[in-house]
């Protein structure tokens, strides 16, 4: 079926609404279609761009973010970060946010995935662990092994038994590394790391050369839209509506006898090019808005905390105040070097004859434009910290954070806090990046560089993200809170240091010809101006619709129903795309939609 128009698919009667054409809710769409006897409706608000250079091309990647198809919603003043505002990318079109972010289904994300499997179950939610999630990552890939050749120069040791063959996204090892690229996971090793066999075996601490959601065939992304809209687009039981916003669900109302029972969603309100319509779900509706506009929606609906919704005059539903809190990301501090001229960066593009050169080899799917970067470490907290006292103090004051923190969080920090000393547990991610990244300044022409892209994995800030008007078409109000926890500026300042140390590190020292940022021999002080003025998202918030018992500030069930009611479902994904995909099959299982699964 071809995407259709608002007014007919407000006409159609259908099973199931899956709202946002994102990474879960195609992925959903896909599954539920199968059965030949339900009807699917998928709402986006963005618009289908299967032709986009910005999107396909893996080397362009980046350069979507804050462009047309993006939300580019901003978060409130952070007062960790100097007061400063951060871009929120999200991605407006189909595919959602799989179409505009990095394409890493293998660095830290998959095996990141390991510590979130063992906390929703720890956290009271069964059946979610690692050895259940890793059949259904499998389930949702085809990963294209690489040779033994490459397996050994690149330390890129595939274990068949952690990856799939035949599922719809197409995930392969690089055709094209930079030339320091097995410089820096020697260096990465020399400061106490080992060599990581294969991170979905669910070990997510090492160095080692990650795979990415390219299609080797055609050197294009494997994303959302070409795994799971594409292959089927032509199916009568599938209809998707494109620029057109939801904007809110609707309820059967409650019985006069029993109010109750858990509230029944009928159909979802949207807007499309200025009219409002409606759709209507004889069984289900699922909400697949990420974790910005996920939380926005439910309180539009009447979901979330009463005093809140009172604010803006929104009758609640459903009394629930884990609605839009709970929001976690990852921050990264960018630390940039020059390096020797004769090093192969991505600042070559920049000279239009260069440039050419490397459009001309992409044509025929080589080159710098068929894939990106690709190296990478992950360490614990013993290593990141230097020296044992370090760390002792570390998990000293986590232990009295423990003892200050308020219900509902503390089960969480207990978590983060006995990962502190797990050397099996990352707490940082270095990913080497060939080329110059800073957004307060620019690159000197003809010089080389790179940048250690330096991740804090495990924050114990929480923010928040909540309605600031009841105009659906309002941006929501985004506060991360980063760094609110005091703990999370001190690791990542050791982050920073052991990125540096790694720079300071041979192979790596040989070829670094000066810091450019931070800049050499800086004080403690300056370093930590450094980091309050340049940290910022990597763009993988979650948990505003947290898998957590209710009285915890969950959100959704182990079916990922929303509390309070019977037929609507959150399926919200992780924050990188090849988990994300994968996630959501485990999801599909789990719902009591249909009796496919």
């Amino acid at each position: 079926m071809p995407i259709v128009s608002a007014e007919e698919f407000a006409r159609t009667a259908f099973d199931y609404i899956v709202v946002g054409g994102g990474t879960a809710g195609l992925a959903i769409a896909a599954r539920l279609s199968e059965d030949p006897d339900v009807v699917v409706g998928i709402i986006e608000a963005g618009e289908y761009q299967p032709d986009r250079e910005d999107i396909n091309v893996p080397g362009y990647f980046g350069r979507t973010i804050g462009s047309d198809i993006d939300w580019k919603f901003e978060t409130v003043p952070q007062p960790g970060l100097n007061g400063r505002k951060l871009l929120m990318s999200r991605g407006k079109v189909l595919g959602g946010t799989s179409a505009v972010r990095l394409l890493e289904p293998g660095s830290g994300a998959t095996s990141d995935l390991l510590a979130a499997c063992s906390a929703w179950e720890q956290l009271g939610t069964p059946g979610w662990n690692w050895r259940e999630m890793l059949q259904y990552m499998c389930k949702s890939e085809t990963t294209v092994a690489p040779s033994e050749e490459f397996q050994e120069t690149y330390s890129a040791k595939f274990n068949a038994a952690c990856h799939g063959s035949s599922g719809p996204l197409v995930s392969s090892y690089p055709n094209w590394v930079n030339d320091k690229h097995t410089a820096f996971l020697s260096a990465a090793r020399a400061t106490g790391l080992s060599e990581n066999l294969d991170p979905n075996n669910g070990d997510n601490v090492g160095a080692w050369t990650f795979n990415c959601g390219i299609d080797p065939r055609t050197a294009t992304r494997s994303y959302a839209a070409t795994a799971y809209w594409a292959p089927n687009a032509d199916r009568a039981n599938l209809l998707l509506v494109t620029s057109a916003q939801a904007f809110k669900i609707t309820f059967v109302p409650p019985d006069s006898i029993d109010h109750e029972a858990p509230r029944v969603a009928q159909g979802v309100q949207f807007s499309c090019q200025g009219s409002v319509l409606y759709a209507k779900a004889g069984r289900d509706i699922v909400l697949s808005a990420g974790a910005i506009q996920t939380p926005q929606l439910l309180e539009l609906s009447g979901i979330g905390d009463p005093a809140i919704l009172g604010e803006h005059g929104i009758d609640c539903i459903v009394d629930l105040p884990g609605v839009g809190e709970n929001l976690q990301d990852h921050i990264f501090v960018p630390i940039t070097y020059e390096v020797a001229d004769d090093c192969d960066t991505w600042d070559d593009a920049r000279d239009p004859a260069k440039h050419a050169e490397i459009w001309g080899q992409y044509l025929q799917q080589k080159g710098m434009y068929s894939h990106m970067h690709s190296a990478v470490a992950m360490a614990g907290l013993p290593t990141i910290a230097g020296t044992q006292e370090r760390m002792e103090n570390i998990k000293a004051a986590a232990a009295q954070q423990l003892e200050d923190t308020a219900a509902p969080h503390a089960k969480q920090y207990t978590l983060l806090t006995e990962w502190l000393d797990q050397p099996s547990q990352a707490q940082a991610e270095i990913i080497q990046a060939p080329g110059f990244i800073n957004f307060s300044s620019q690159p000197e022409d003809g010089k080389h560089y790179h940048t250690h892209i330096s991740i804090l994995l495990r924050p114990f800030s929480r923010g928040r993200v909540h309605i600031a008007s009841p105009d659906p078409h309002a941006a929501p109000s985004i506060d991360p809170r980063y760094f609110s926890h005091p703990l999370d500026f001190d690791i990542c300042m050791d982050i920073v240091r052991y990125s540096l140390r790694i720079m300071q590190t041979d192979p790596v020292a040989g070829y670094c010809v000066r810091s450019v940022h931070p800049g050499p021999d800086l004080s403690d002080a300056e370093l930590e101006a450094y980091v309050r003025q340049q940290a910022t998202t990597i763009w993988h918030a979650a948990g505003t619709a947290a898998l957590l018992p209710r009285d915890d500030l969950g959100v959704v069930d182990e079916h990922l129903r929303v509390y309070g009611t019977a037929n609507l479902h959150v399926v919200r994904t992780t924050s990188c795309q090849g988990a994300e995909m994968r996630i959501t099959h485990r999801v599909a299982r789990l719902m009591p939609l249909s009796s496919l699964w």
